[in-house]
């Protein structure tokens, strides 16, 4: 098992670390092996779940959660706890429904209750250590393929992308740079995550290939703009 951590604050994860390694303890895992990632801080709706989570994973216990969707309908389901997930200051829970075989995300600060349940756990082969690796975010369709996504950015922006890169895999391509702009490549599966983040850099990003993605983006800039000329 894999325990991630991802640049915390030694002062923010003390009382984290010091929880999880009583949970730990006599298991016989490490702290620095376990199926968390942290990368900022718990200080948020849903903080309250994440210790019963962390055991729940450790025990393969199935539990079902009490959640309110992002529609707004509440639902509960029964669910094979996997892992952990810290992405842009919000927690996941990475887990399977027995009905499916691909892995769901749930927001912890939209989960309203948690309870055991009586199905039997069941184990996945998923590797978490490099699951997160093709992707922005939490969300993963593996109906898709990696491809190339090529991003144009400003000369400005980049020295801070260079220091702290959108992914691990990103690669600058020195021969379509120049002082005006460079242009990195990245292999991801994209996802609503993906184009949250290039729209986050406004004109400081621009989507090169593919060009499905770059229409993506293009179309969503503009329905942007009519609904604020609307406004």
């Amino acid at each position: 098992m894999l325990i991630n951590m991802e640049e915390p604050h030694p002062l923010q994860f003390d009382y984290v670390r010091l929880c999880l390694q009583q949970i730990l303890k006599n298991r016989n895992v490490n702290i620095d092996n376990a199926l968390v990632s942290f990368s900022d801080n718990l200080d948020h709706k849903g903080r309250e779940y994440f210790l019963d989570l962390f055991r729940y994973i450790m025990d393969k216990q199935t539990i079902r959660i009490y959640y309110l969707t992002y529609s707004g309908n509440a639902i509960n389901v029964d669910v094979f706890p996997y892992c952990l997930k810290q992405y842009n200051e919000r927690w996941f829970l990475i887990g399977r429904q027995k009905e499916y075989t691909n892995l769901t995300n749930y927001a912890l600060d939209r989960i309203e209750k948690i309870e055991e349940s009586s199905i039997k756990y069941q184990e996945t082969t998923v590797d978490f250590s490099t699951y997160f690796d093709d992707i922005i975010g939490v969300t993963k369709n593996t109906s898709r393929k990696i491809e190339d996504i090529y991003l144009k950015i400003s000369a400005e922006r980049y020295p801070y992308i260079a220091t702290k890169p959108l992914n691990p895999y990103q690669k600058l391509l020195k021969d379509m740079s120049n002082h005006e702009y460079k242009v990195v490549k990245i292999p991801l599966i994209a996802n609503l995550e993906l184009e949250s983040l290039i729209l986050s850099y406004g004109t400081d990003i621009e989507v090169l290939k593919p060009e499905w993605l770059r229409d993506k983006i293009a179309n969503r800039l503009s329905d942007a703009l009519a609904k604020y000329n609307k406004n």
